[in-house]
């Protein structure tokens, strides 16, 4: 049987996507890109560059690993992986086992960068680190070499003006030593919930996951990016958010001492939270694609929180439920299966025993915020200063994790109310 790398199972027990064993998230240019700048501000307290690259090496090396226990993947297949997930195209201009010149004129995290911020300076780095470690990985197994065999050197961003990406490729003649501890796999997953559609709203959760995870999102032939919802998406690998984010945490602890760098790690990554909720979820509630498939379902305000929750078990992280909604007031909402517990749960040694799901925490708190506290249903503008609105006003909507599978609860709580 021919293996299709890039062929995905979407599980309706764990809401899971997973390819070669690694779970996929969908994700947009605007978490992924505040999400890596968050670690490389950190980087008094943890070698950014090189976890953000050698975790990404990490994760794609093992997801290729693991779909060919007996057929190698062609060189085609492995450039196609890095199209079809949503971070553009590679061009290989020279390969050999020794290293090589890899180009890009289409990067997601360089072209998203662009598409946010002011060009870095000469003396900042370039912002392609996963790039740099997929490019890294698909030398190793390529050439079936140990994992970090290969230095890769960005000469040229879209960051910094330049109009390609260009990278250099170096065997070393000593694998280099992985800077933290990775990991890579489904993760420990938990209880499955029933979930099915609710007496409460007139959402249709089951059509919404049915025709989501039905959606052909995947990047374009030509560019090999996903344009979707008004935002760049990719689908990333959960444990590379997990693999940076964790190492991070590590980094800030050992440092800092437990209590601050664990209060100093949560602030970070729960804004980082808030910066996905507004602009992905806030994007798809602004959506053709919503008003076309949720909006005629929608009754009632509440159906607004009903329908976004109905998205997220369609994008792969886990299993969301509302346990209870107050309007304008309380939300609280089960976590099953998410992605940050799955992995926090399989490394062995685990930098604190406190509630880890950051990125739940925040975004849970950023719909609150943006149905209540701003107003999303008006059709706004996702600009600064409507962000500035929802999250940096009076009585705005705080997250709090009341429970989480880190703690060996059942399943993860978490809690937003009035500031």
């Amino acid at each position: 049987m021919e293996i299709k790398v890039l062929d995905s199972t979407y599980d309706n027990q764990t809401h899971a996507y997973r390819v070669g064993d690694e779970p996929m998230v969908f994700h947009c240019h605007h978490y992924n890109l505040f999400l890596q700048n968050t670690i490389e501000d950190a980087s008094d307290f943890v070698d950014s560059s090189k976890v953000l690259t050698q975790a990404a090496e990490h994760v794609v090396y093992h997801q290729w690993k693991n779909l060919t226990a007996s057929t190698p993947l062609s060189l085609d297949d492995l450039l196609a992986t890095f199209s079809t997930f949503g971070f553009g195209k590679l061009n290989i201009q020279t390969l050999d086992v020794k290293g090589g010149i890899i180009t890009s004129n289409y990067d997601h995290y360089g072209l998203g960068y662009i598409s946010k911020y002011e060009p870095r300076n000469e003396n900042q780095p370039s912002v392609c680190y996963f790039t740099r470690g997929f490019i890294a990985a698909l030398f190793a197994y390529y050439f079936q070499k140990p994992l970090h065999s290969y230095q890769v050197t960005q000469l040229e961003c879209f960051s910094k003006g330049s109009n390609r990406n260009v990278f250099e490729v170096r065997l070393l003649e000593i694998p280099q030593k992985p800077i933290a501890d990775f990991y890579h796999g489904k993760g420990v997953l938990g209880k499955i919930p029933e979930f099915g559609n609710r007496n409460d709203t007139a959402i249709d959760y089951l059509g919404i996951r049915e025709a989501l995870t039905s959606m052909k999102l995947e990047g374009s032939t030509e560019t090999g990016l996903i344009d979707a919802f008004g935002v760049l998406l990719t689908r990333h690998y959960a444990n590379y958010y997990c693999n940076i984010t964790f190492a991070t945490l590590k980094g800030l602890i050992d440092t800092l001492g437990e209590e601050q760098g664990y209060a100093l790690s949560k602030d970070l990554f729960i804004e980082a939270g808030h910066v996905c909720g507004f602009n992905t979820f806030g994007g798809i509630m602004l959506s053709m694609e919503w008003n076309a498939l949720i909006k005629p379902m929608i009754q009632t305000r509440e159906d607004w929180m009903h329908g976004i929750i109905g998205c997220i078990n369609a994008l792969g992280w886990g299993t969301y439920i509302i346990e209870e909604l107050v309007p304008n007031q309380f939300l609280k909402v089960r976590l099953y299966n998410d992605y940050e517990s799955n992995h926090y749960l399989m490394m062995p040694n685990k930098p604190v025993k406190k509630p880890i799901s950051f990125l739940a925490t925040g975004v849970m708190a950023a719909l609150m915020n943006l149905l209540y506290h701003s107003d999303i249903t008006q059709n706004p503008t996702l600009d600064e200063a409507f962000y500035n609105k929802t999250f940096k006003t009076p009585g705005k909507f705080i997250g709090k994790q009341t429970q989480c599978r880190s703690l060996g609860d059942e399943y993860g709580l978490i809690e937003v109310t009035r500031e």
